[in-house]
């Protein structure tokens, strides 16, 4: 019996290195699995991020049975189901499975902001594109300079593509050694008075061929109950 035992708890333990969420949350895809995975999901397919101090998270309690269980007579643990009575000696911590947490894809966020910073872009480049229709300009991935943020900048980048070829000024080009202007993104947290409410400073940046600044537009942009404002 003593044997038994002593197997049964060896097993269980070698359960708790694999991942306890064989089927995450269905959750918007983020750019941000660069980081390190947490110990529970470096076996899964789809890993997760687990953020120390995240600013916008959702969590996610995976203290579910993955398997329909009889409650009186067995325990549904990590995929396995084993006798009340072969586990009823263990210890809580290991049948005790994680609250996750991820970083939600916010990509409304970026968006909001691409179309604030174009506002200004296209008043302010004006003597730039006012006597040559040729005027080229590639434009370049966006940076996440906080590693802890929403996914979805690459929308952000997309629209304000999107709006430069709607507004016939300058002229898109994907090879960046024949630009004229080259056109950078990047994101980073900006921190409100009481840090109460979560806040993206979204920052363009035009840099001429000669890899000097012709101008750079910031929008700070918050997330609210209401949505992004």
């Amino acid at each position: 019996m003593k044997k038994y035992m002593f197997f049964v708890f060896v097993l269980v333990l070698n359960g708790c290195y694999s991942c306890p969420v064989k089927n995450p949350p269905v959750i918007e895809k983020t750019e941000i699995l660069e980081l390190e995975q947490c110990s529970f999901c470096q076996q899964c397919e789809t890993p997760c991020v687990e953020i120390k101090h995240p600013r916008i998270v959702e969590e996610f309690d995976t203290n579910i049975n993955q398997r329909n269980c009889d409650d009186s007579q067995s325990i549904c643990f990590n995929g396995q189901l084993y006798n009340t009575f072969e586990v009823e000696n263990l210890e809580k911590s290991v049948l005790q499975k994680p609250v996750l947490t991820y970083i939600p894809s916010m990509p409304q966020s970026y968006i909001l902001a691409s179309k604030r910073c174009f506002n200004h872009f296209i008043e302010d480049t004006y003597s730039l594109y006012r006597t040559r229709p040729d005027v080229m300009i590639y434009v370049d991935n966006g940076e996440l300079i906080d590693k802890d943020l929403p996914a979805g900048i690459e929308e952000g980048v997309r629209n304000f593509k999107m709006q430069i070829l709607n507004s016939h000024t300058f002229k898109l080009t994907d090879d960046k050694n024949r630009a004229d202007y080259i056109l950078t993104t990047s994101a980073q947290w900006f921190d409100t008075p009481t840090k109460d409410i979560p806040a993206i400073k979204y920052t363009i940046n035009l840099i001429n061929n000669h890899g000097q600044v012709f101008k750079s537009w910031s929008e700070v942009v918050k997330k609210t109950n209401e949505g992004w404002l």
